[in-house]
């Protein structure tokens, strides 16, 4: 942009870093009125224009948020959007004359700033009418009035999407431009995936659940990947940037939770993006370590009542055996606990302890609870796994669990096998047996490979942590 104006600062970027962009002088004075030269604004102005743009900005938001609230008996659906594309795209033309005529930036921003923040609400109303003319599911769920948004057919639905994109697309690319000022198309292409989403036609809650947990994922990770790296996207503007990448998200979640029937599935998908968000985006907010650490604490409670969730759901649609579910509730809980201790920012052997105390004591409470061949089975199976474990990486209280846990598990076994005599649990015991034995030849034959290749995974697992 040589020396042409930008809603950014009206002046020539390219000469100057974007930290000292904010503190520069206007360059081209020649094409300014001769009093654009005058002192800045007294502090109680400078003040009273801040109110006075804050005001303007929620009035511009209520007018917008009345198009969604209010069913117009005037004219029908298509006419009532035209009307709200009208309103939005007099957003940038008011930004532009703000910054070629008036000279002043700061106006020129908060519009286009909300012309990042209303453009979302094209796409949930695109997505109401497609929806009236694509539906893929069926839902019993009777949507409120301001939700009902008719298309009179199936080609004006995809024209009208069409032509809205058409003009919400460069309009988001100015407004990322002139706000961020850097990764400009990537922004600009998440921004508008993560709007595309709000137009797939379903609305069961089953199938809307993955598509919120993996777009909290993949924002996520670009947050910490990627944002994070330029002071850019830590300014005011760069955070509302950022901010704006995570409306849609929040208008599938209300959506769903407000017009539409929900399920554990959905439950589950909330509550894992939740945890999600508290170990991954949370620390990032606190200077404190301790802050940090209790946020990914946090997140594992979350986590697992997530997991839990999930198994209820499964065991219901599944028919899975009762003396099934703790073992499943548990064990995979250990594995994500043990996913949690390579990417958390202490070196992660509390929830190496937890994962492994979770994984036997589920095997062990399913055992005392509801005792059966596959309860002492798995209860046994885990417990050597466990104290194994605990020896190699010399965890007390790992190794004695597992002692306890198999103490118990064969103990259960064995009155199994004398109370209800039968072939196949003396060949399960004898064979579970052999197992042992030969698994304590291996590790005694290798005893000083194993504990140094267990000492080079708890290496390799703090360099990870560090």
């Amino acid at each position: 942009m040589n020396n042409e104006w930008c809603p950014t600062n009206g002046i020539n970027q390219s000469d100057y870093t974007p930290d000292q962009i904010e503190d520069v002088p206007n360059i081209d004075d020649s094409s300014k009125p001769e009093n654009s030269s005058a002192k800045s604004p007294p502090l109680q102005i400078d003040k009273l224009t801040k109110i006075l743009r804050i005001i303007g900005a929620a009035v511009l938001i209520a007018s917008a948020s009345i198009f969604l609230f209010q069913h117009w008996q005037s004219g029908n659906d298509i006419q009532r959007y035209l009307a709200l594309l009208t309103h939005t795209a007099l957003l940038p033309i008011a930004a532009f004359f703000c910054g070629l005529r008036i000279y002043e930036k700061k106006g020129a921003r908060t519009l286009l700033a909300l012309t990042l923040a209303i453009i979302p609400i094209h796409y949930a109303v695109l997505s109401a009418l497609i929806y009236s003319q694509w539906a893929v599911d069926t839902t019993s769920a009777i949507a409120p009035n301001f939700a009902l948004w008719i298309a009179p057919s199936p080609a004006a639905a995809v024209i009208v999407t069409i032509a809205a994109i058409a003009l919400l697309l460069p309009l988001s690319a100015v407004s990322v431009l002139s706000l961020a000022r850097i990764e400009v198309k990537l922004i600009t292409l998440i921004y508008f995936c993560t709007n595309l989403l709000l137009l797939i036609p379903i609305r069961q809650s089953e199938m809307v659940a993955p598509l919120i947990f993996l777009t909290v994922v993949g924002l996520s990770i670009f947050e910490i990947r990627k944002w994070q790296n330029f002071s850019e996207l830590k300014t005011f503007e760069g955070r509302w940037v950022r901010t704006a990448l995570w409306i849609p998200v929040v208008i599938m979640v209300a959506r769903t939770l407000h017009i539409y029937d929900l399920s554990l599935f959905f439950s589950s998908a909330l509550w894992a993006s939740v945890s999600v968000l508290l170990f991954v985006m949370a620390p990032g907010l606190f200077q404190s370590r301790q802050s940090q650490l209790a946020s990914q604490s946090f997140s594992t409670i979350a986590a697992s009542i997530s997991w839990y969730m999930l198994v209820v759901e499964i065991a219901c649609q599944m028919n899975i055996r009762d003396d099934a579910i703790l073992p499943l509730v548990g064990i995979p809980f250990a594995v994500i606990l043990w996913v949690m201790s390579m990417y958390c920012i202490d070196e992660g052997a509390g929830y190496r302890r937890m994962a492994a105390i979770c994984a036997m004591s589920a095997v062990a409470i399913n055992l005392f609870v509801l005792p059966s061949t596959l309860s002492s089975f798995s209860c046994l199976i885990v417990a050597v796994a466990g104290l194994t474990f605990g020896y190699l990486v010399e965890q007390k209280l790992i190794f004695a669990a597992g002692i306890v846990s198999a103490s118990l598990a064969l103990g259960y076994h064995i009155r199994f096998a004398i109370l209800h005599y039968s072939l196949p649990y003396w060949v399960a015991l004898s064979l579970l047996g052999i197992a042992i034995i030969l698994m304590a030849s291996v590790i005694e034959r290798h005893i000083e490979a194993l504990i140094a290749r267990a000492r080079q995974i708890h290496n390799q697992l703090r360099r990870w942590e560090n």
